[in-house]
């Protein structure tokens, strides 16, 4: 049978499975040790096949000026070494799991500033990539060893609602997901892992999340298609372009929602913005509808969802244009 170890789990036990629960605290140094000693000699577990390290809290969020040194240790000593201090050792190719957080990623700041969600993300989102980096930097290190970090999505927990006490928003409005669509998909990350896919940082639905800070050319080709498509259908923001540079052209994108008018509105009607969307220029469609008022929370919720990497909030977007075009014509401000 394989043995599989998850940390910071009280799970109910599956059908032909055997539940073995040991105290395993991760802010307790020799918690990670003792628990091992105790599966061996009151179990009789001597290797673990997966290790699946779920650790993490998120007290006193500030901004970084204002993050306390004693608020940081308390984080990295949780969410960053408690998962590290659990490794497997089995009779099959073993598998350690760290789950982390897109709000880890380094490469996704840019993205989780934009969204203004969640408003403090230190010292938690450090700790966490921290934990990216000891995850993936293991990958290279123990080639006999399947590692890798993995994001579960915006998970509909009462610690997540807790997070938006008094922000306006419900979670479903920023692409949450519930906990069956979570695990689900963790579970099938999980089985198929192998070290093709080691050293990875993963979203519970198989995308990959890119820990490169700036964008790659792929994606400023298609922003700059997108841009192209968006002109005609903006009113004059005072702001053209400067050239083909992007960082232009996000300063553009960001004066837009003080200029749109209805032409966005008729634009949306004849499906310029679900184009906007395949192109994938996210961001900037995002820009739109977030100062626009055109679409409702739900609305941009869908957005949020895609540029956070929460969810199939992309797949959702395409296969609704009539419940979008719907949500415009409702909520449309007065001309």
């Amino acid at each position: 049978m394989t043995t599989i170890l998850i940390t910071g789990a009280n799970l109910p036990k599956a059908d032909g499975s055997k539940l073995v629960l040991v105290k395993l605290d991760s802010a307790v140094e020799t918690d990670a040790a003792d628990a091992v000693t105790k599966l061996k000699e009151d179990h009789g577990i001597t290797s673990l096949d997966t290790v699946i390290a779920n650790a993490g809290i998120a007290v006193g969020g500030d901004t970084v000026r204002n993050t306390t040194a004693a608020n940081v240790r308390a984080h990295v000593a949780v969410n960053t070494l408690g998962p590290t201090s659990s490794r497997p050792a089995g009779r099959a190719p073993p598998k350690f799991v760290a789950v982390s957080s897109f709000i880890g990623s380094v490469g996704g700041i840019d993205v989780i500033a934009s969204l203004g969600f969640p408003g403090s993300a230190s010292p938690y989102g450090g700790s966490k990539a921290a934990l990216n980096w000891f995850v993936r930097r293991l990958h290279f290190e123990e080639p006999w060893l399947t590692s890798f970090v993995l994001h579960p999505g915006l998970v509909e927990t009462d610690l997540a609602a807790k997070s938006i006490d008094g922000t306006g928003l419900r979670l479903e409005d920023i692409g949450a997901v519930s906990v069956e669509t979570s695990v689900g998909g963790i579970t099938k990350l999980v089985d198929a892992a192998t070290r093709e896919t080691s050293g990875t940082f993963q979203n519970y639905d198989e995308d990959l999340i890119t820990e490169s800070v700036g964008k790659p050319e792929s994606w400023k080709k298609t922003s700059l298609e997108a841009l192209s498509l968006l002109k005609p259908i903006i009113g004059p923001s005072g702001n053209e372009p400067i050239g083909d540079d992007l960082d232009d052209c996000f300063t553009l994108a960001l004066s837009w929602p003080l200029t749109i008018n209805v032409n966005f509105e008729e634009a949306v009607r004849v499906g310029r913005l679900e184009a906007v969307m395949n192109l994938g220029h996210f961001a900037v469609a995002m820009q739109w509808c977030r100062a626009s008022r055109i679409f409702g929370s739900a609305g941009r919720g869908l957005l949020y969802d895609v540029i956070a990497h929460m969810g199939p909030g992309r797949e959702r977007w395409l296969q609704r244009p009539a419940n979008v075009m719907e949500r415009t014509t409702r909520q449309s401000p007065a001309t």
